[in-house]
């Protein structure tokens, strides 16, 4: 028994919902980057258009050709603009977003109802997701080195082959005139099988992405944190202090040294036992008591 196309169809719609349900459940439970929530957008975005083409049939035209398309090219917007956010802080300008789908769905009905042309509204259609799909390429290959980079080149490699099938099945109205959507022919069948395939591999290359990402700062946090160990532990080192109780005289105040046995003068033991120095001078009392030759008079009443 022939696998059906509408079938396919239909699957291929179930499984991007579940990449975008996955990408969505992912991000509210794990720490996720600017830009990640773009991707899980297009997602949705692109189940949503190739939903409404498979209830065409159930929706009136205009509304199908019109949202479908520009859902459809609105996922390949949301994915650059997600790229442009997740790898370079940058974000793509909503003249883009509203010039493109105005476009869209202007030629898009006008060779709908004003001129019957599917093939001509599917080149027009594919020739604009392709720019935008090998902007986004674009974006994700001239990342720099590092662990993110093969995931990056991974996401720009399922792209260039989204484009190149664009093209292709666009080039197929030629062999085939009155080609509908979803007609079952080869060309039909390897398309939507193939974006079946790109959209599964999109959802764990963007997953693998971010984790990498958190990965990176993680091993940059440990790095700042084997620093600061390595730090607080020379200054340990260096670190002497005093604690416990300390047997001292009553009455000359010399320190008896636990390890030697040996009474200490209270400077020499502290200077000893920690980092801490003197400098020897005398306070007033003292001062006062041995050296009264060297006390200062006192003031003098000033005289009327």
């Amino acid at each position: 028994m022939a696998l059906d196309l509408k079938t396919v169809y239909f699957v291929s719609c179930l499984v991007f919902a579940f990449v975008g349900c996955s990408t969505l459940f992912y991000a509210l439970y794990r720490k996720t980057y600017p830009g990640f929530g773009y991707w899980v957008a297009s997602a949705f975005s692109l189940t949503l258009g190739n939903l409404l083409i498979f209830l065409r049939p159930l929706l009136p035209l205009w509304f199908s050709i019109t949202f479908s398309n520009c859902f459809s090219l609105l996922a390949v917007l949301l994915g650059l603009d997600g790229s442009l956010r997740f790898f370079e802080g940058k974000n793509l300008a909503f003249k883009w977003y509203a010039g493109s789908l105005t476009l869209l769905a202007v030629f898009a009905n006008y060779f709908a109802f004003v001129e019957d042309r599917l093939d001509i509204r599917v080149r027009f259609i594919s020739a604009l997701a392709f720019l935008f799909l090998m902007a986004w390429v674009r974006v994700l290959f001239r990342q720099p080195a590092g662990p993110q980079r093969k995931f990056a080149r991974a996401v720009g490699v399922l792209l260039f082959v989204w484009g190149v099938l664009l093209l292709w099945r666009a080039a197929a109205w030629d062999q085939v005139p009155q080609l509908g959507l979803l007609t079952p022919t080869p060309s039909n069948y390897s398309y939507y099988l193939s974006i079946l395939l790109i959209e599964m591999g999109f959802g764990m290359a963007i997953i693998m992405l971010n984790n990498s990402r958190v990965e990176e700062e993680l091993h940059s946090a440990n790095r700042e944190l084997d620093l600061a160990l390595r730090d607080l532990t020379n200054t340990m080192a260096q670190l002497k202090v005093l604690t416990g109780i300390i047997p001292i005289c009553s009455h000359c105040k010399r320190i008896r040294d636990d390890d030697t046995n040996v009474w200490s003068q209270l400077e020499e033991y502290i200077s000893t036992h920690s980092n801490a120095d003197f400098s020897h001078g005398i306070c007033p009392s003292c001062l006062k008591e041995h050296y009264p030759e060297y006390r200062p008079e006192p003031a003098k009443p000033n005289q009327p």
